[in-house]
């Protein structure tokens, strides 16, 4: 979601600013980039070929069309530059539940996250067998055997966009089995708080989609922020100089975390902590750009640590996080990372 993401920050950060300027020449910029979109998808025929995922594919930049026509923040027709490919997209959504691949950025999850904000009859049907799907895995046992509790890989991922289903078709069939038997098996993980070297702390570790979880679970909230307050002091008093990563992990991660539970939960504990991991993370700046003088970060992003742009590990994310941190309106764009 490199490119997305960077557009995605330079929108919120227009709209936060209210620059009209810089929104005009990025509006005309994202428009050519539809025209392209629209061009390619013309030519998608084998729907287990086309890359789908929701990072880098095509239910990626649907979800983000489909944002910024929400928000709203462009005037287009999310149908005419996606209807062509949305049938290919969305039975690899199919294949990928069939083949108990749930990954969030990679897989079904992300591919679904995508098709539940359609309102058109044609992705209700395909969500419909989506859930039917997973629940015939479920009754195999196949949701069982997931050992991995992560939000972009894992267990949590999943669970946090059944709940979104949920939420918006709470009559579906099989869809309230389906979320119960998720809710349990995370109700019963125990969550051990350690301050590790060998971990990168953040969205993408286990014990954060666990917590996330069950911070929206009714009956688990209370216990989860509880867990929250510790996890958060935990790595607040041991600063291992963690090399930052982004949405994906380090201290901006944490710092947004953070600033999503206190607006969800009100405590200023929360919005301490949240401060104190952003002005941390803003101290981590490494790096000097020769164009422009400024600080910047190096992140370590799928094995590469360097200068990234995008969304989930770079600058785009890291920016995007500053600003839901001084913005009076509650963001909603990480709903591409199940926060929203």
């Amino acid at each position: 979601m490199r490119r997305s993401g960077i557009q995605l920050f330079l929108f919120h950060r227009c709209f936060e600013l209210d620059d009209e300027e810089n929104y005009v020449k990025i509006s005309d910029r994202y428009g050519q980039r539809i025209d392209n979109i629209h061009k390619k998808t013309l030519y998608i025929n084998d729907p287990q070929k086309c890359n789908a995922g929701l990072a880098g594919g095509l239910s990626g930049i649907g979800w983000m069309l489909d944002y910024m026509i929400r928000y709203p923040m462009i005037d287009a027709d999310l149908f005419e530059v996606m209807g062509s490919a949305d049938p290919k997209v969305f039975r690899r959504m199919i294949y990928d539940v069939q083949e108990d691949r749930y990954d969030l950025l990679q897989g079904a999850v992300g591919i679904a996250l995508y098709c539940v904000n359609r309102n058109e009859r044609f992705s209700r049907e395909y969500l419909n067998r989506f859930v039917a799907e997973l629940y015939k895995r479920m009754t195999l046992g196949k949701l069982n055997d997931i050992q991995d509790y992560s939000i972009p890989s894992g267990l949590s991922g999943l669970y946090l966009l059944v709940r979104k289903i949920r939420l918006k078709y709470p009559d579906m069939d099989y869809i309230a089995e389906l979320a119960d038997n998720l809710e349990n098996q995370l109700k019963c993980q125990a969550i051990s708080l350690e301050n590790t070297l060998n971990t990168l702390p953040g969205w993408s570790q286990s014990e954060v989609g666990v917590l996330w979880s069950l911070l929206h679970i009714p009956e688990t909230r209370d216990r989860a922020l509880e867990q929250w307050v510790q996890y958060g002091k935990l790595h607040h008093e041991h600063d291992h100089e963690y090399l930052e990563a982004g949405l994906y992990g380090g201290c901006f991660s944490l710092g947004h975390l953070f600033n999503r539970i206190y607006r969800l939960s009100g405590c200023s504990e929360f919005r301490e902590l949240s401060s104190d991991f952003l002005c941390r993370g803003l101290s981590h700046a490494n790096y000097t750009d020769k164009k422009t003088g400024y600080r910047l970060w190096y992140t370590g992003i799928n094995g590469v640590y360097g200068v990234h742009y995008g969304l989930l590990g770079g600058l785009a994310g890291i920016g995007l996080a500053l600003l839901a941190a001084v913005s009076e309106k509650e963001s909603a764009w990480d709903e591409s990372l199940l926060l929203s």
